[in-house]
């Protein structure tokens, strides 16, 4: 049955509505590390309550299904690879600013293409040369030589966060085709959980009060759990890239509500700095969506 002209726009709107509400909850992901609270805590929290709420979605939806033997080796890997790029970018987050752990996180496309070449024996086009070397001189103007040399190590956590996500990417990009993206969330999600939670009574900096405890379930039911459906919804409503050029904003939320909230500063270099990576980055990514480059094509979207 062919869907009216009237149904279809009424789709993408919808469409449209679920990704810009996706971009603005993830752009607060970032702001979760202000907690304070251990970024052991954090993850181990987060991905607890969001296996949980996806169970439960999951079993409403009928979407749970068996994963196969076969797969769990996959999954364990991306699993370990995302939670170290998770305690890495929630580190940064706490130490070096949201500005500075967002922007950085935002230059995983270079990562995604670097190991997707690696992986593939091509060499990299002059186009992607250029654009990785002005992410390079971006980066550079994060640090801010008016802070303490600490920044520097946290500049370069941030883009080791960015190199584990785009090698979790790449793991977890053979599971997509046999296996549901709930199902997926789920496993890792799970699996992540499993491995932090006995560590955690050994970990400084728990959360303490109340209001702690619930914004870290808020954390893992909306902004892992509600947003991965809704960016799902969206996907069925609009193409990969539209959806990833609206969830690439994430920094520009990030680094505006910390500055709303947190009073943290904006100064002209991270402003200079964010317009280079952010336009770098998704010339990145529209390159590796090229079949002709990339034929599994590029990350559409991400999570912190």
């Amino acid at each position: 049955m062919t869907l009216s002209t009237g149904a279809s726009g009424s789709g993408r709107m919808r469409g449209l509505v679920a990704i810009n509400v996706t971009g603005v909850i993830f752009g607060t992901a970032a702001l979760f590390g202000k907690l304070p609270v251990s970024p052991l805590w954090i993850i181990g929290v987060r991905t607890l309550v969001a296996t949980l709420t996806m169970v439960v979605w999951g079993s409403l939806t009928r979407e749970l299904a068996a994963i196969p033997r076969r797969h769990w080796p996959a999954i364990a890997g991306s699993a370990v690879v995302m939670s170290l790029s998770w305690v890495l970018f929630y580190s940064t987050v706490q130490y070096g600013g949201v500005a500075v752990a967002t922007l950085t996180f935002s230059t995983f496309p270079l990562f995604a293409l670097l190991v997707d070449s690696w992986h593939m024996k091509r060499r990299p086009r002059l186009v992607e040369i250029l654009a990785t070397g002005a992410i390079f001189a971006a980066v550079y103007l994060v640090v801010d030589p008016s802070r303490s040399s600490g920044t520097y190590w946290w500049v370069l956590a941030g883009l080791g966060s960015a190199m584990l996500y785009a090698l979790y990417w790449h793991l977890g990009r053979s599971l997509r085709p046999a296996l549901s993206e709930t199902m997926v969330t789920i496993s890792q999600s799970a699996l992540i959980a499993l491995t932090m939670l006995p560590l955690l009574p050994f970990v400084s900096r728990p959360p303490i009060h109340l209001a702690e405890w619930g914004w870290l379930v808020w954390f893992g039911a909306i902004n892992t759990a509600l947003a991965s459906q809704l960016y799902l919804y969206a996907l069925r409503h609009l193409s990969a890239s539209s959806c990833g050029a609206f969830v690439a904003m994430e920094p520009v939320y990030a680094i505006t509500f910390a500055a709303l909230i947190f009073r943290e500063p904006i100064s002209s270099r991270t402003l200079v700095s964010g317009v280079v990576i952010l336009s770098a980055s998704y010339l990145l990514s529209r390159v590796e969506a090229d079949p002709a480059i990339s034929p599994n094509g590029a990350p559409d979207g991400h999570e912190i």
